[in-house]
Formats: C-alpha cells, structure tokens, sequence
C-alpha cells in the first residue's frame, strides 16, 4: 500500500523526474508519451529500491552528478558503476528472413517507371526531353521575374 508523501518527498521526487525526464530529452527522445512511459518506469523501479535502502536520494546519487553528461574520458569509477547497472532495451528482437517481393506501383508510378525506361533506352530522347525541361524552367523564372 502506498503511504502519503511528505511536501519535502514530494519535492525530491519531481525533481527526480525533472532530471530523469531532461535525461532523456538529453538523449533525443522526442515521443512525449515515450518518455514519460520511461520516466514512470525509472522512477518507478527508484522508488521499490528506496524501500530497501531508505538513506539513498531518489535522485542520481551525488557522486556521479557531475559527470554524468559530460564528454569522455570519465572517472574509471564512473565507467564501471554504470557498466554494472545498465538498463535492458527490450524486447529482445528476434531474427527475422525477409523475401523480396515486386514492388506494386500505382498508375502514376508505372508510367514513371515505364518513362525512366524509355529514357535509358533511347537518349537523343532524353537530351530532348531535358532540352524542353530547361526551356521552360528558363520561362517560367523569366516570366515571374520580369
């Protein structure tokens, strides 16, 4: 059962989810609901483990505050305090085979297709075709700009 929280409590764990969510905002995850979804879970999971270890802030401790987002090279005590609590991304995938399939197009992508062909095939066509395009890119920038 869960118990009310104290006003200082309460004020330690937003700014717990403060920084878990700016945590993540840091790591580009853009989807609100995404992150409040690991947000909830983070803090979730900080908040079974306070109940353990009651003396620990539901915050990063401390220590590692700091350094936390900053560059490399970090504190060899860094790297292996993170390298033994890591979060799992799940699910775990498995390995799919993929086969090829023709691709369908509709009327106007078969007719593009159909006129790529006949370019590759035939290119006093194409010179023309381009010839034509350039002319009235050509007029149309002259008539709008004069």
């Amino acid at each position: 059962m869960l118990r009310p929280l104290s006003e200082g409590e309460l004020n330690e764990w937003e700014e717990a989810y403060a920084a878990v969510e700016a945590y993540l905002q840091a790591l580009r995850l853009r989807n609100r609901l995404l992150v409040a979804e690991l947000v909830r879970s983070i803090l979730w999971r900080a908040s079974s483990r306070r109940v353990d270890e009651p003396e620990k802030p539901a915050r990063l401790p401390d220590q590692w505050q700091g350094v936390f987002l900053t560059p490399a090279p970090w504190p060899p005590e860094f790297v292996e305090a993170m390298k033994k609590s890591y979060l799992a991304a799940g699910p775990r995938f498995a390995a799919l085979t993929m086969i090829p399939q023709a691709l369908e197009l509709n009327a106007f992508g078969s007719g593009a297709a159909q006129w790529w062909e006949t370019m590759d095939r035939r290119p006093a066509l194409r010179l023309m075709s381009a010839g034509v395009l350039v002319a009235l890119t050509v007029i149309a920038v002259w008539f709008f700009l004069f």
